[in-house]
């Protein structure tokens, strides 16, 4: 089963960037390798075992961008327990030079992640695309990576590696033999984007498009089935709904009408309950005497009250008392007859126009509705 799809390899050196066929089995890819040269690369390590493991992820983000000597840089990232193993490159660098030779969709792979693990610990020299790489491995782990254009002596190698405290000046530093680059990393990186490498994320690439075919089959199927499902139910609750409509709508409208004649009852009761003109009266008159006002019209629609008031005349005075709106109201608001009290000006000085809500009075009829009610609601549950 072949994919019309190119199975390629990019391979960039400081030099040029080269392609060349990707050997694997009829393998669905939608990625191209492209591979940075050892040379193009700068390797460190992170020790991160003071950092929890769910952070060490943006602790190690942030330990790249400060070791960085790249404003944009790629990287590509290894955990081993509390190592992180890192390699940085030159992002616009790979980026020119991948629209240069217009390799299309790539993912980018440092060299040393394709280059046969040696079952070896302790110093090794090891031959790259370009130039040497001076290595360290302590129990399988890659701890120190250095690049060199030409092979380093022996001396040099020890005082390298005495510097930075992983052997002593005795030690022999082997060197291998090239090797042909594998077609997949040996381990898979933790960075997003990067290929799966082996395993079970080797088998689910190849197989992706026949998956998806299968997925998306299966989704179209399940989809209209539940439309289908969908359609008969809202038809049924439509059925059922104009049903009903028609059974219930005899009980709606005399229940329309019955709210209404409640509505119109509880008017007319409250209409009736207000108190007479006599009670209001005799509750205003010692009001207006105790602030020097004179009662000068007056004008009732219930439940509205309006008074025209002006300032009582003294022998001594021909002209009448100013009167205080502020202590009038107040004094009428006290009063457990009126509410909302407001007062406007009248037509001059000494005049006042107030007016008043009055409050409806609890009579017997008020007190015996909801003992009504109750009955009513018992009587009709029972």
């Amino acid at each position: 089963m072949k994919f019309p799809f190119s199975q390629r390899r990019w391979i960039q050196t400081t030099s040029k960037t080269d392609s060349e066929p990707l050997a694997t089995k009829n393998r669905l890819s939608f990625h191209s390798q492209w591979i940075i040269a050892r040379s193009l690369c700068l390797y460190k390590t992170f020790d991160l075992r003071n950092i929890p493991p769910r952070q060490r992820a943006a602790a190690l983000a942030i330990r790249i961008r400060q070791c960085s000597p790249w404003k944009n840089h790629g990287s590509c990232s290894l955990f081993a327990g509390h190592l992180a193993q890192v390699w940085l490159w030159d992002e616009d660098a790979r980026l020119h030079a991948v629209t240069t030779a217009a390799a299309g969709r790539t993912r980018p792979l440092p060299e040393s992640l394709l280059q046969p693990e040696p079952n070896h610990n302790g110093p090794l020299l090891r031959p790259c695309l370009e130039g040497w790489d001076l290595q360290f491995r302590d129990k399988g782990q890659l701890v120190f990576s250095r690049w060199y254009q030409k092979p380093p002596d022996k001396t040099h190698c020890h005082r390298i590696l005495l510097a930075a405290d992983l052997a002593a000046s005795d030690v022999p530093i082997p060197t291998i033999e090239r090797q042909p680059l594998l077609s997949a990393p040996w381990k898979k990186p933790s960075t997003a984007g990067t290929p799966t490498g082996t395993g079970r994320e080797e088998r689910a690439e190849h197989y992706a498009w026949p998956l998806l075919c299968a997925v998306a089959a299966f989704t179209f199927s399940w989809i209209t089935f539940h439309n289908w499902q969908l359609d008969n139910k809202i038809n049924t609750a439509r059925a059922r709904a104009k049903h009903l409509e028609k059974t219930l709508q005899p009980v709606l409208t005399a229940r329309a009408a019955m709210a209404a004649d409640r509505q119109y009852i509880e008017d007319a009761l409250s209409q009736h309950l207000l108190p007479p003109l006599t009670t209001l009266f005799a509750a205003l008159l010692p009001v207006l005497a105790d602030n020097d006002a004179v009662l000068i019209a007056w004008h009732w629609q219930q439940p509205a009250f309006t008074l025209e008031l002006e300032g009582k005349k003294t022998d001594k005075e021909t002209k009448p008392a100013r009167l205080d709106a502020p202590k009038i109201i107040a004094a009428f608001e006290q009063s457990p007859l009126f509410t909302d009290v407001s007062a406007t000006a009248g037509k001059d000085e000494f005049s006042l126009t107030l007016t008043m809500v009055a409050i409806p009075e609890k009579s017997q009829a008020t007190q015996q509705r909801p003992a009504l009610r109750q009955t009513t609601a018992q009587g009709v549950a029972q």
